[in-house]
């Protein structure tokens, strides 16, 4: 019996197709665990710094085809 395989993506931008992609994320400090946790992320302004590109849209690519 095979168990089905876990899909691994990557987010990259559309204008160029590069990795190097950010977004926006709220994070809070944890008294307990005395760390920031991510509270929230926005994907409605993703920042590409390869080509410069602010508010670009981004692609998920599958990392599992060979």
């Amino acid at each position: 019996m095979s168990t089905p395989e876990t899909l691994s993506i990557k987010k990259v931008c559309a204008n160029c197709g590069s990795e190097n992609v950010w977004v926006d994320a709220t994070a809070a400090w944890d008294v307990e665990n005395q760390g920031w946790e991510l509270a929230f992320t926005s994907l409605d302004h993703a920042v590409c710094a390869d080509c410069g590109g602010e508010g670009v849209a981004l692609n998920d690519v599958n990392m599992n085809v060979e």
